[in-house]
This record gives structure tokens, C-alpha cells and sequence, in this order.
């Protein structure tokens, strides 16, 4: 692809590649997305729609538990680092 010339061209080191497949879903509140990564597994994220800056950001989230849970899906706690600083950790 050309970004991957670009790149190239500018003496980048490829650091790290994941390997994953992204499913991404909606209802009329959220964008639900499901990523399979190979070799750390599965991760959710489920994003509000049409959220104004007025909106209470800890209601939503409250929401957003709520809609989860109502999926009976069983999550770990939110992750507050990226999928490549994990892969470099393992």
C-alpha cells in the first residue's frame, strides 16, 4: 500500500503488527464492536451515539455497563492501555 511505502521511505522500524478481525455492530443508541486479536483475545467496545457535550459522561457510561450487562456478557474492567503496549508486554 502506499502508506506502508511512505513509511518505508522515511526509515520507520516496524515495531509491531496485530493480527485481529474487527465486527461492529448498531442499535439506535450504540456502536457495539467486537475484536478477535490474535494472541490477547477478545475485546468489546461499546460507544454511546450521538452524545452532546452537555451529557452527563458518568451517566452514560453507567448506560453503557447497563446495555453490556443486559448482553450477558461478562467483560474485565475497562483497559486504559492500547493493544500494541500489550502485545509488547507479552
Amino acid at each position: 500500500s502506499i502508506i506502508k511505502k511512505i513509511i518505508f521511505n522515511l526509515y520507520f522500524k516496524k515495531l509491531i503488527e496485530i493480527d485481529n478481525k474487527k465486527y461492529t455492530y448498531r442499535t439506535k443508541e450504540y456502536e457495539i464492536v467486537v475484536e478477535d486479536v490474535k494472541e490477547l483475545g477478545l475485546f468489546l467496545e461499546v460507544e454511546k451515539l450521538n452524545v452532546k457535550k452537555s451529557d452527563n459522561i458518568i451517566k452514560i457510561r453507567k448506560k453503557i455497563n447497563e446495555f453490556i450487562k443486559k448482553l450477558g456478557i461478562n467483560t474485565s474492567q475497562e483497559l486504559h492501555i492500547g493493544k500494541p503496549e500489550m502485545m509488547l508486554k507479552n
